[in-house]
């Protein structure tokens, strides 16, 4: 029993029980003292491998970027007030939390894994673990959803768009490691598949669908000749079940059909108006402090109908020429990163699976303030493997598919 009780299993088991507020339990209580413990543990840990940028450059990136934002977070809290948009308030303290909540277990991840807490079976057993906590998780947003359409006066309203869609395409990279067990790891993608159809999400269905094209590309080029076949059978058993149920979908649902006319049609959910909107906030800005730090975080809601649902736009006008900048290099540091991880296959599709959502996602959604706690557990492992190659050996990681 011992050796299953450690801090980083300590870790995953509160958030897993602060994501299942809802369904395991109602009331504030016990997700705030969960959030809490997790936050002083990720702070503490984001204290004790700040200094490791010294060995990887993109640490350091990733350290510019959330000081960066958590700049901009306590002036929000020092210098604004709360904001109300629509009966809908949103405290000062908002923008922190994101990106704290968000950013930081990046650090307690490295850590574990460095420490020889996380290792390629301990990712399989977790990656099972969420998708078991995901699927309640997916019917509380649903309801949630139901209720705000009825409060709207929609009554007759019998299907809705579910963000939580996003929670299964970001289960998709953890299923990379179950590499040794392909049945298992199809299983896992076909379950995701059709949870993200289900959602009808296009944002999520898009960037499940790039990571998953990029998975089977990657592992058929990788793995030997044995094995290619049975990945190409199984990728074909998983393109056909797939296309099934996307073909239920489409007779069985007049939603579904609904949002693939607008798809088709180029209807954006009301984005190109923000994106003209915002590009001209920021573009004709004749302040020139103001274009190069910014109007604020949050300045998008405060100023303006919505969020950007764009990260370079939201940066643009929230933290103007000096953000876009700190967020590229960012970024242009987290692709060379990647690429390095060639050498390691298994961590290069599960690592590019993550990226490729993320960076997809900047373009119209939220991406780096609204990481789910498995992206950027993936995210710290592969850092912390690839910074430290001796645990390659140790953990025995599999270097074919």
């Amino acid at each position: 029993m011992g050796k299953y009780i450690n801090i980083c299993n300590v870790y995953v088991f509160l958030w897993c029980i602060f994501r299942l507020k809802g369904w395991l339990y109602q009331g504030d209580q016990i997700s705030t003292i969960s959030y809490i413990i997790i936050m002083l543990i990720s702070l503490y840990y984001a204290i004790i491998c700040y200094k490791d940028y010294r060995y990887q450059p993109v640490i350091k990136s990733y350290n510019i970027l959330i000081v960066f934002f958590s700049i901009y977070g306590i002036i929000n809290i020092l210098f604004f007030e709360d904001l109300n948009k629509i009966g809908h308030v949103i405290p000062t303290d908002f923008f922190l939390q994101n990106i704290l909540r968000s950013m930081l277990p990046f650090y307690a991840f490295y850590a574990f894994t460095k420490k020889g807490y996380i290792t390629q079976k301990w990712l399989c057993y977790v990656a099972i673990i969420v998708l078991f906590i995901s699927v309640p998780r997916y019917f509380i947003e649903q309801r949630k959803m139901m209720q705000l359409m009825l409060a709207k006066g929609l009554l007759n309203v019998d299907e809705v768009t579910n963000n939580a869609g996003y929670l299964f395409s970001a289960l998709l990279p953890l299923f990379c490691f179950w590499n040794k067990k392909p049945l298992v790891q199809y299983a896992g993608f076909l379950i995701c598949i059709f949870f993200m159809l289900s959602g009808m999400k296009r944002g999520a269905i898009l960037v499940g669908g790039l990571s998953l094209f990029f998975i089977f590309f990657s592992v058929f080029r990788t793995s030997n000749t044995k094995s290619k076949i049975v990945f190409l059978i199984l990728t074909i058993i998983c393109i056909f079940l797939s296309y099934k149920y996307f073909s239920y979908m489409e007779d069985s649902s007049a939603y579904f059909m609904q949002r693939l006319e607008d798809t088709k049609e180029g209807n954006t959910s009301s984005r190109s108006v923000l994106y003209e909107d915002f590009w001209n906030m920021f573009w004709n800005n004749s302040n020139p402090f103001s274009l190069l730090f910014g109007l604020g975080a949050d300045a998008t809601i405060r100023y303006g109908k919505n969020y950007a649902h764009n990260d370079w736009l939201e940066i643009a006008v929230d933290h103007g020429m000096i953000g876009i900048t700190v967020f590229f290099v960012f970024w242009k540091r987290m692709l060379h990163f990647w690429r390095t991880t060639r050498k390691y296959p298994v961590i290069y599709v599960a690592l590019g699976a993550c990226v490729i959502q993320l960076f997809a996602k900047t373009f119209f959604s939220m991406s780096i303030n609204d990481m789910e706690f498995y992206t950027v557990l993936v995210l710290g492992y592969c850092v912390a493997i690839v910074t430290k190659p001796q645990l390659i050996v140790k953990q025995e990681i599999k270097q074919k598919y």
